[in-house]
């Protein structure tokens, strides 16, 4: 009786810890959200490659996804989970940063800048999940991709058109 009690504890506190994952994964994106399009987004001058505006809500809400399976595969190791915590935290803080300097600041230039250290992020914590649990990383490359294709869009309307 005693080990099925256990069994069952486990089971809930992992259910509970990938919900406070989720949580927390859109709560990071309901504050990146607050920085809407607005005039000076629409008369920006865009590369031809930008993505169509019903895009982007469709691809980040699968990204986040993926992003919060990876952190659940992850917490499985409970001595990794500070630094998991870590990592995933500086990916989400710089994921909304790069929203404020690009769509609250209208600073394109500085979001590059700020867009590197985010790709430099997500690689990292990338190998590090590899690491530890190849499934895991695999759903961190659909982001990687994403930003890396984000940045050189951020480029191409910072410093070309």
């Amino acid at each position: 009786m005693a080990i099925l009690e256990k069994k069952h504890s486990s089971r809930l506190h992992a259910l509970l810890s990938a919900l406070i994952i989720f949580l927390l994964i859109y709560a990071a994106a309901f504050i990146s959200s607050i920085f809407r399009t607005d005039a000076w987004y629409e008369n920006l001058k865009k590369p031809m490659f930008t993505p169509p505006d019903i895009l982007f809500p469709i691809s980040w809400n699968v990204l986040l996804f993926f992003i919060a399976i990876s952190i659940i595969l992850l917490w499985k190791y409970p001595l990794e989970r500070a630094h998991i915590t870590l990592l995933f935290g500086i990916i989400l803080l710089l994921t909304i940063l790069w929203n404020i300097f690009f769509f609250g600041l209208h600073n394109p230039q500085i979001a590059f800048f700020e867009m590197l250290l985010l790709v430099v992020s997500v690689l990292g914590t990338g190998i590090y999940a590899y690491s530890l649990r190849k499934s895991a990383s695999l759903f961190l490359l659909p982001y990687t991709f994403w930003i890396i294709y984000l940045a050189y869009w951020n480029y191409q309307i910072a410093f070309i058109l």
